[in-house]
């Protein structure tokens, strides 16, 4: 009989074997080694990331802006912008990912929040803004490939460490090398982004943003220090400060869309220090 390692080593190699249940042969391996970590990780591939994700699902698209006569059309605007802009985290499941990589539908897109969308795109477009961010669905099977990738890796890892048990059990020996050892599969970092994906039918969210009011607090902490560092004018670093303070004093409040807005006019010569912290500030 064959251990459970020897196992994942086999399914990680053959396409066939969907990653969902991949996952879950990691789980029950993870959970008899004790391996906290790496169970925390399968749990958010199968389950969505609530709020940080792995370096492998943060992905780039096409930035995108509706034309009611023309359609989708490309967004003109300071590269710095459109780098954050374009930048997303994919949140979904591994389950859903798989869903919207068998689709027949070749591109999807993520909303980009209304009101970063109408403020810093502004000026750049005609009208209220509706802009969104497009992907070719081989960004979900890459995603896919890469959990499949991790898992076998982690798998002859436990093996090159003399961990391979005996059918559905290891050795209490066994148990302890993994203890020992440091064999991480996935790590999580940064806020997930927000976003709804789309394609000509009805799609799930991707993913959601943490904007609660110990996550708007940290931010604007971080940047008043971006502020203070990187704005060497005292005038403009006075008042984006301030206008920090403002949005602060607001958060959770109708008057925090208007502190925002003072926050972006006050910035305009300074956007690249600004720009890193708009999607999180963005309602």
């Amino acid at each position: 009989m064959s251990s459970l390692v020897e196992e994942l080593q086999r399914d990680a190699l053959d396409p066939k074997t969907p990653i969902p249940v991949l996952l879950r042969k990691v789980k029950l391996v993870a959970a008899k080694l004790r391996l906290e970590g790496t169970r925390e990780w399968v749990d958010a591939e199968l389950n969505g990331y609530p709020r940080a994700t792995p370096d492998y699902r943060i992905r780039r698209g096409d930035v995108r802006w509706w034309n009611p006569y023309h359609g989708w059309l490309p967004v003109q605007g300071p590269d710095a912008i459109l780098t954050v802009l374009s930048k997303k985290r994919i949140g979904e499941s591994v389950s859903a990912l798989e869903a919207l990589a068998g689709s027949s539908d070749d591109t999807f897109s993520i909303t980009v929040p209304h009101e970063l969308a109408s403020q810093v795109l502004n000026d750049e477009l005609l009208g209220t803004p509706k802009v969104a961010v497009f992907f070719s669905k081989n960004v979900f099977t890459d995603i896919l490939d890469q959990v499949r990738t991790r898992v076998l890796e982690w798998a002859l890892e436990l093996e090159q460490a003399g961990i391979v048990g005996e059918g559905v059990s290891f050795s209490p020996a066994e148990k302890q090398r993994a203890a020992d050892v440091n064999i991480s599969i996935g790590t999580m970092s940064g806020n997930l982004m927000t976003g709804d994906v789309s394609g000509p039918n009805a799609r799930a969210n991707m993913g959601s943003t943490d904007n609660s009011t110990n996550n708007i607090g940290d931010t604007l902490t971080q940047l008043s220090k971006a502020i203070e560092a990187g704005v060497e004018n005292t005038a403009d670093r006075e008042a984006m400060l301030e206008a920090v303070q403002d949005m602060r004093r607001a958060k959770g409040k109708g008057a925090f869309v208007s502190s925002y807005q003072k926050l972006i006019a006050t910035a305009a010569d300074h956007m690249t220090v600004l720009t890193p912290f708009l999607p999180a500030l963005a309602t």
